[in-house]
């Protein structure tokens, strides 16, 4: 009886249950995606990013349980046995997940700063655009399959490359804003160009200003100062 139950809990990979909550993960890494870099800003406190961190984690929470629950393809074999479901999902993405939740979950309850190990953490976060990926691009492939006209088509394209370049800008700026904060040198391009009482949309602005450069024929006045600062411009 358990085990019927069990595979009664079961879901198809390609099945609606699954491709509307895939939507719905899609949507908050991207959230998450934007709204993470940010905090090498001085962001003040907010009741609206507080509520999107909680939406955030409640989210990838119940992602855990739901993937206890989903099926998966290996070549070319649909596996929906619920003992083999739980174990796959054990040994690949569990350990992360959860270590990526503790952490999500300590830093809403608690009001300390979190350890230095804790907070690199939230890197790992990214490891969820691996994880999704296939899903994302299963997604695309569906609706690419909706638009039947090649002007339709041309215009998807285009609108997914452009979105993609507005995701490497954002993280660019936002890289290049922690390098200019951090307090390895005694010189920083945010010491000699940035005032000490410019407001936050200034500083994000500025930094979004410089990104756009570096993929561009475009300059402006600020350079790098120091030694990490040229190798991530090198890099770029």
């Amino acid at each position: 009886k358990d085990q019927c139950l069990l595979q009664r809990c079961m879901l198809h990979p390609n099945g609606k249950p699954c491709l509307l909550w895939d939507l719905v993960t899609a949507a908050t890494l991207l959230c998450d995606m934007m709204l993470d870099p940010l905090q090498v800003f001085p962001m003040p406190s907010s009741t609206t990013l507080g509520t999107l961190s909680i939406i955030s984690t409640v989210i990838w929470t119940a992602d855990v349980l739901f993937s206890f629950c989903r099926g998966y393809e290996k070549k070319h074999f649909l596996e929906m046995r619920g003992d083999r479901v739980a174990f796959h999902y054990l040994r690949t993405w569990f350990a992360i997940d959860v270590s990526i939740i503790f952490r999500d979950w300590i830093s809403l309850v608690g009001k300390a700063e979190l350890p230095s190990a804790l907070r690199f953490m939230r890197v790992l976060r990214f490891l969820r655009i691996v994880k999704l990926l296939p899903r994302v691009t299963l997604m695309l492939w569906r609706f690419s399959g909706l638009v039947r006209s090649d002007y339709g088509q041309a215009v998807t394209r285009i609108a997914g490359l452009l979105f993609c370049f507005v995701v490497i800008i954002h993280w660019v700026a936002c890289g290049w804003y922690g390098i200019g904060t951090m307090d390895t040198f005694i010189e920083s391009w945010t010491q000699a160009s940035l005032p000490e009482d410019s407001s936050l949309a200034y500083r994000y602005t500025t930094s979004i200003h410089w990104s756009i450069t570096q993929f561009t024929p475009a300059s402006m006045e600020i350079t790098p100062t120091n030694t990490l600062e040229r190798a991530y411009t090198i890099f770029l």
